[in-house]
């Protein structure tokens, strides 16, 4: 017997799983490290270059790069610049506080992210949807917007879920994720609360929520 309360030994665990998550994190390769450098760079620019935008692609998606590279520089700059302009009012927004204007927030999210359809906004460039748009937008405003990706929209919705690569879905997810901020202490940005949930849902293996992993019941998803 180790000694240890049920309560000591949640904490031993969550320890432990702390440590396996920080080794996970010093052991990824460069590409996979946020390039949080560039975020003033490409603020004082106006538009992301073509390598910033791989780099950045690189951080989310390794293997999203080949499709990235059929965009035009132009059409690169032109896209970003127009996300960039449509986002610059929540540059310095943090969304954990009370009284956001979400009906603001996913307008200004709606137009930098775009249409695939109709060939608007990010979308309109080759290898992008909502997961990589989403970390081009968390990148420039991590106070203000989150990633969302298959992982945290199971986290979130559980498996009952439809198409959430959408502004409906977004600012609700999004809305989801701040509400629930309060579970992760540490996590003093809404990026950093999509961080953590998204690290929990990967290392979860339990049949039912609320778990330890995951201590909020499952939301429905917006339809």
């Amino acid at each position: 017997t180790t000694g240890l309360t049920p309560r000591g030994l949640r904490s031993l665990a969550a320890d432990r799983r702390c440590s396996r998550e920080n080794l996970l994190m010093a052991a990824r390769p460069t590409y996979q490290t946020e390039p949080a450098a560039l975020r003033e760079l490409i603020w004082d620019q106006g538009s992301i270059t073509a390598l910033q935008m791989m780099r950045i692609a690189a951080w989310k998606s390794a293997r999203g790069l080949a499709s990235l590279t059929l965009n035009s520089e132009e059409a690169i700059r032109t896209r970003t610049a127009s996300a960039l302009s449509a986002i610059r009012p929540w540059r310095d927004a943090d969304v954990l506080v009370p009284d956001v204007d979400w009906i603001a927030w996913r307008e200004a999210a709606a137009m930098a992210i775009g249409s695939k359809r109709k060939g608007t906004g990010l979308l309109a460039l080759d290898g992008f949807g909502y997961p990589m748009a989403s970390a081009f937008l968390t990148l420039l405003a991590p106070s203000a917007f989150p990633v969302i990706d298959r992982w945290t929209v199971k986290a979130l919705y559980g498996a009952a879920t439809g198409n959430y690569q959408r502004s409906l879905v977004y600012v609700h997810f999004a809305q989801t994720l701040t509400s629930h901020a309060v579970r992760f202490p540490w996590a003093k940005t809404i990026h950093q609360v999509d961080q953590a949930v998204m690290a929990a849902a990967m290392g979860c293996v339990h049949d039912e929520r609320p778990c330890e992993c995951l201590p909020f019941p499952v939301t429905r998803f917006p339809s």
